[in-house]
C-alpha cells in the first residue's frame, strides 16, 4: 500500500483549479482571435505557434504543436499546483525555440518563436498579441 498523506495539501489546491472561473468564448470572438493569431504569423516571420489558456491551463484556442503545447500545459499545472496561481511572464529558450508566455488577469497567452528570433522582439510581439486578445476577451458580447 502506498502512503497517500504525502498528496493531502493538493486537495485544497486541486478544489481551486475546479472552483476557477470558466472563461467562455463566443463564435465572434473565436473568429476575432483567429484574425489576431493570423495577423501575428503575417507580421512575425518568426512566430511558429500560439495558444490562448487560462491561468489554470484550460486550453480556450490552440495553433501549436501538440509537443509544444504539452510543456506548456505542465509547466502551469507544476506552478499552479506548487502554489503560483497567476502568471505574469515567462520567457523560455527551449530546444526547438523560444516560448513567451504572458499572463493577464484570467488569461494566459503564449507564444512560440523560431530559435534564432532575438529575445526583445519576441517579447515585444507576445505583448501586443496579449494585448489584443485581451481587448477581444474583455468586450462585452451577446451570447
Amino acid at each position: 500500500m502506498g502512503n497517500i498523506e504525502q498528496f493531502e495539501d493538493f486537495i485544497p489546491r486541486i478544489r481551486e483549479i475546479i472552483n476557477a472561473k470558466i472563461i467562455l468564448l463566443t463564435p465572434a470572438q473565436k473568429n476575432q482571435i483567429l484574425g489576431v493569431f493570423q495577423r501575428l504569423y503575417e507580421l512575425s516571420e518568426y512566430a511558429i505557434g500560439a495558444v490562448l489558456l487560462t491561468q489554470t491551463g484550460d486550453i480556450l484556442q490552440s495553433f501549436m504543436e501538440p509537443a509544444d503545447l504539452e510543456s506548456i500545459t505542465r509547466l502551469l499545472e507544476g506552478r499552479f499546483l506548487a502554489g503560483a496561481k497567476v502568471l505574469k511572464e515567462i520567457i523560455s529558450v527551449e530546444d526547438h525555440g523560444i516560448v513567451v508566455l504572458i499572463g493577464t488577469g484570467d488569461l494566459i497567452t503564449a507564444v512560440m518563436f523560431q530559435s534564432l528570433c532575438p529575445l526583445g522582439t519576441a517579447e515585444l510581439f507576445a505583448r501586443r498579441f496579449a494585448d489584443q486578445i485581451n481587448a477581444i476577451v474583455q468586450k462585452p458580447h451577446k451570447i
